[in-house]
């Protein structure tokens, strides 16, 4: 039986650790509590088995943040105003360097998710029904 890498451990700077699930391809949404702010910088750590090259991917909006080559790294997320929504999910993919991946082009994926306000909280408020 062929062995993928997989993630071991991922966090952000809350100490928030997100739960984690090999066998799904995009990962357990593990929605945080923290409340973020357009501009709000993040710091993530991931770890995996062995070296992947990490994917940083959020749906539906633009980020600023490239791949990276390595077992345990870290990345810094901007907040941007294409993340403002209820449930913005901020996704890390891990990609062995094997020819086939567990998930059809990638190994592993951990899924953050966060409520993403902009700056005027008070129209969000309103529009989030609060």
């Amino acid at each position: 039986m062929t062995e993928y890498p997989h993630i071991v451990q991922a966090r952000d700077p809350w100490g928030n650790v997100a739960q984690l699930s090999p066998t799904d391809a995009y990962g357990e949404p593990s929605v945080m509590p923290n409340v973020l702010e357009v501009g709000q910088h993040v710091h993530f750590v991931v770890e995996a088995s062995e070296p992947v090259t990490w994917v940083p991917f959020a749906p539906g909006a633009r980020i600023d943040v490239t791949p990276v080559v390595g077992q345990v790294v870290e990345f810094d997320w901007v907040v941007t105003e294409s993340q403002v929504r209820l449930r913005s999910a901020f996704l890390f993919h891990a990609v062995g360097e094997g020819r086939f991946h567990r998930h059809g082009e990638h190994d592993d994926t951990v899924q953050f998710v966060y409520e993403v306000q902009p700056a005027d909280v008070e129209s969000w408020q309103a529009y989030a029904g609060a």
